[in-house]
C-alpha cells in the first residue's frame, strides 16, 4: 500500500526520502481509518477463505517495536513509562483490536480473531475493562526469570488482569532455551509454572526455542509430558528419559545435567 497510501505507515515513512518499510520493524499507523477498513476487508477475507473454528485471524504486532508517532495515534496512548525496558502502548493497540473485534463479532460470532501481548503490550491495559469475547491474547513470558520472587509476582499480577480483560481467553508464549549459551536448566521451576498456569486459567502454552540440547536436554521431555499432564512427577520424568534415552549411560548423563 506504500505507493498509494503512505498515511497507513508510521509518521517516519512520511519524509520524503525515506525508504518504504521493510518486512518488519514497524507497527501500521492504528488511527488511520483506512488500515481499519484494511484490516476488516482482510480478515473477512480470511474468515471465508477458512471456515474451520480452529482459524483465527491473527492481528499480533510485528515484532521490535516502530510504532507511529503521528498526533492521533499518540493521543491515543496512556502515558505509563517503560516496562522492563520497552515503551507501554497496551492501550493504543487494544483499542485498535477492540474496533476490529466488534465488528467481527457481528459478523462471524463464532469466530476468535488473536493477538500478542508482547514487549511494548505485555502490560495489560489500563483505559479497557474488557475486550469483546471473541479475542483471545498470547501472553509473553520468560519463566525462567521466576526464580526471583518479586519478577514472578509482578507477572502474575498482570496475568490474573489478562485474564480479566480478555473474558478468560488467555495462553502463555515462552522461552525455555532460546540457544542462549549459559544453562538454563530449570525442570522443578517449569513443573511449577505449568501448574500454576493450569489453576489460573490459563488455557495453553506455545515455547519458542532453538533447542540447545546440551544445556536443557530433559527439561524439554519433561514439559511436554507436563503439558499433558501437569501433576506428573518431575524426578520420575527426568529418569524415565535418562534411562529410555541413554540406557547404560544414563547414569553419567544424570550426574551431567
Amino acid at each position: 500500500y506504500m505507493g498509494e497510501h503512505p498515511e497507513y505507515y508510521p509518521k517516519r515513512y512520511s519524509v520524503e526520502g525515506a525508504a518504504p518499510p521493510g518486512s518488519y520493524g514497524w507497527q501500521p499507523c492504528t488511527s488511520e481509518p483506512g488500515v481499519l477498513q484494511v484490516t476488516l476487508d482482510w480478515g473477512r477475507d480470511f474468515f471465508k477463505k477458512n471456515p474451520e473454528h480452529w482459524a483465527w485471524f491473527s492481528l499480533g504486532i510485528n515484532d521490535s517495536g516502530g510504532w507511529c508517532g503521528c498526533d492521533k495515534c499518540r493521543a491515543l496512548d496512556v502515558p505509563r513509562g517503560q516496562s522492563r525496558g520497552f515503551t507501554i502502548v497496551t492501550d493504543r493497540y487494544l483499542k485498535f483490536v477492540k474496533q476490529v473485534a466488534d465488528v467481527m463479532l457481528e459478523e462471524f460470532p463464532d469466530r476468535k480473531i488473536g493477538l500478542i501481548a508482547y514487549s511494548t503490550v505485555a502490560v495489560p491495559p489500563v483505559t479497557i475493562d474488557k475486550l469483546p469475547p471473541n479475542v483471545v491474547a498470547l501472553v509473553t513470558r520468560d519463566s525462567f526469570q521466576y526464580h526471583d520472587p518479586e519478577y514472578l509476582a509482578a507477572d502474575l499480577k498482570d496475568d490474573k488482569r489478562w485474564l480479566e480483560v480478555t473474558n478468560g481467553n488467555l495462553y502463555r508464549y515462552d522461552y525455555y532455551s532460546f540457544s542462549w549459551l549459559v544453562p538454563r536448566y530449570y525442570p522443578h521451576r517449569l513443573a511449577e509454572d505449568i501448574r500454576r498456569m493450569r489453576d489460573m486459567g490459563i488455557k495453553g502454552v506455545y515455547a519458542e526455542d532453538i533447542p540447545l540440547w546440551p544445556t536443557i536436554g530433559p527439561s524439554y521431555y519433561v514439559v511436554g509430558k507436563l503439558w499433558w499432564d501437569p501433576d506428573r512427577d518431575v524426578d520420575e520424568l527426568i529418569d524415565e528419559f535418562h534411562n529410555t534415552l541413554f540406557g547404560p549411560a544414563a547414569a553419567p548423563m544424570a550426574r551431567y545435567w
